[in-house]
């Protein structure tokens, strides 16, 4: 069924536009709209079609906060997460009936970043999410490919030094011992096929809905706001013609229902408001191929929350096969590779097989080249705050002159590895059954870069080793917005709204691990509300997850939070081996 109508080119006039009825514009899951003469954007005039198609107040104003009355007798579930990723995951694991809301099944849970978990601080956040049944070390256990305790070989010069009879020297020498960390080189394939199988068919109670939400359902209870479910967004693909503008819409049965629970956990990612820069472009979007979250990010604005803007960014993609290894410097392995888990005694690979990661340095040329063409990036200004501790390119430069750079050049995985293993006998059966280390794709940790396309490519041929690499994906940036944290309780239950918790980037974090630390905290507690149980809180002296969640809370951010030994008053007490007698009885 068409319409017609005539616009003006620089306004559109909602109320004077005749649309058809619902009854005779809908048919099946099709909805076309023919307009003529329309200059501005295509979507402007079909708001008051969306309005009559979603039957409720979707489209409404958003200048205040919506309450909306529960007519059911009872919840459908007892949590409800949005977001796959890893906050999201690490809240499934314990949860009694739940559902998992994510975008699409195929990419969830993505490693968008460095393919490594681990390091400094972030080590200690991977052993303590073990040693309370956390799923992400276990993972990375299955998963990858090259395996360093970091800080290690400060151990024997640690151990011949501590004879000596000054304390001061003495602590020194113990704080260096305590400040190792477990890292590990992943292979993204193997991860999310792992991952995705632990979360699909090995948690019970779990329902995986694949779309993207609108809304919060909360309720007021006396003078308390109370989350009591979500409502799905309307999702609709348009095409477009050059001359008159044929719109149509597919509408998804499930569109603009729904859902009941008890709780909600919010783990949005950089996808409220999400903003992709490259050069001077920018486009809405929480991850490249991602829409942002717009509407949810203006319920929780409306509802009082405080709210900030961080940045961050990842670096180009290169290809393996381009680069000249014979110059570089290079690190192996461990021997023996040590596991995340504490329920392991080995990690799935051959210590003999695990791959290298190399490392070059930027020289002169390639800090008067970004300083030449730094004008040519929108996304390096200080109105919005990035990682301080794992800035881009640009920001380097600018801020430290022409001082040399570290870039390691880090495998996504391999082909020629998966080919050894398939002939190895003690690995067969696992090779033949799943894909992965089945790319060429380098990541060079250190370049985080958001200028133009074609200036990147460039900027990787003046890097020594790479002069005649080549560039399969550019770097970008993303901006997005969060909370204030300070609005959370210890158990990462929001002030303002009851049974409503928050994880990962949303509460001004960055980086997996502190992700999944919070994610499994939020996901405990959200099934402890439900079952009437008492809340688990971590104290600052009792683990590095503490630590975060009371930084967090009491002090807020105004950067990404990163977490590090440094940050923790009793380190010599919180090490990553006893991380399980710490936590394991609490969690």
């Amino acid at each position: 069924m068409h319409s017609q109508c005539s616009c003006s080119q620089s306004h559109v006039n909602e109320s004077a536009i005749c649309w058809p009825t619902l009854g005779t514009a809908f048919t099946g899951n099709t909805f076309e709209i023919f307009t003529i003469g329309l200059k501005s954007h295509p979507l402007i005039p079909l708001m008051a079609t969306m309005r009559a198609l979603s039957g409720s107040c979707l489209l409404q104003s958003r200048n205040a906060l919506r309450v909306w009355t529960r007519r059911q007798s009872s919840y459908e579930y007892d949590v409800i997460v949005i977001g796959g990723g890893h906050a999201g995951q690490s809240s499934t694991k314990t949860l009694p009936m739940a559902i998992l809301t994510a975008l699409k099944r195929s990419v969830r849970p993505l490693m968008s970043c460095n393919p490594a978990f681990g390091g400094i601080g972030k080590g200690h956040l991977m052993r303590e999410i073990d040693a309370m049944d956390g799923i992400c070390p276990k993972i990375c256990d299955l998963s990858g490919i090259q395996y360093k305790v970091l800080n290690r070989s400060k151990g024997p010069a640690v151990w011949v030094r501590i004879q000596s009879t000054d304390l001061r020297e003495y602590l020194i020498c113990i704080i260096f011992m305590l400040q190792k960390g477990y890292r590990a080189q992943i292979d993204r394939s193997l991860f999310k096929k792992h991952m995705q199988n632990q979360v699909l068919n090995n948690t019970p109670n779990l329902t995986i809905k694949c779309c993207s939400v609108e809304d919060l359902i909360i309720n007021k209870t006396g003078d308390r706001l109370k989350c009591e479910g979500i409502i799905t967004s309307i999702s609709f693909r348009y095409g477009l013609q050059k001359y008159n503008q044929l719109i149509q819409l597919f509408f998804n049965e499930d569109d603009g229902q729904r859902i009941s629970s008890r709780t909600v956990v919010l783990a949005t990612g950089t996808f409220l408001r999400g903003q992709i820069n490259i050069g001077l472009d920018c486009y809405p979007a929480g991850r490249i191929g991602d829409e942002p979250a717009i509407g949810l990010a203006q319920t929780i604005e409306s509802a009082g929350f405080k709210m900030g803007r961080l940045k961050t960014g990842t670096p180009p993609r290169i290809d393996r096969k381009t680069i000249d290894f014979s110059g570089l410097g290079h690190t192996t392995g461990d021997r023996p590779p040590l596991p995340f888990s504490f329920m392991n005694d080995s990690v799935w690979i051959d210590e003999n097989m695990q791959m290298k990661t190399w490392l070059t340095f930027t020289n002169d040329k390639v800090s008067q080249f970004v300083a030449e063409n730094a004008h040519l990036s929108r996304h390096v200004r200080e109105e919005v705050r990035g990682p301080r501790y794992c800035p881009s390119i640009e920001s380097k430069v600018l801020k430290f002159k022409a001082k040399p750079h570290q870039i390691w050049l880090e495998p996504e995985g391999n082909i020629h590895l998966l080919l050894i293993y398939i002939s190895s006998t003690r690995v067969t059966n696992i090779c033949r059954t799943m894909k992965g280390l089945d790319s060429d794709v380098i990541y060079p940790n250190g370049i985080s870069c958001t200028l133009p396309e074609e200036i990147q490519q460039r900027l990787i041929n003046l890097i020594p080793g790479l002069e005649t690499a080549l560039m399969l994906r550019p770097g970008y940036g993303v901006e997005y917005d969060h909370i204030d944290p300070r609005q959370l309780k210890h158990t990462l239950e929001t002030q303002l709204i009851d049974n409503l918790f928050m994880s990962g980037q949303i509460n001004g974090t960055t980086g997996y691990e502190e992700a999944a630390a919070q994610g499994i905290v939020a996901g405990i507690n959200a099934a402890a509300k439900c079952l009437n149980k008492k809340p688990l809180t971590i104290s600052r002296t009792e683990g590095y997850i503490g630590v975060l969640i009371d930084d967090l809370t009491t002090s807020g951010t105004d950067e990404p939070y990163r977490m590090f030994t440094s940050r923790a008053e009793f380190r010599l007490m919180l090490r990553p081996d006893n991380a399980d007698l710490r936590l394991t009885q609490k969690g």
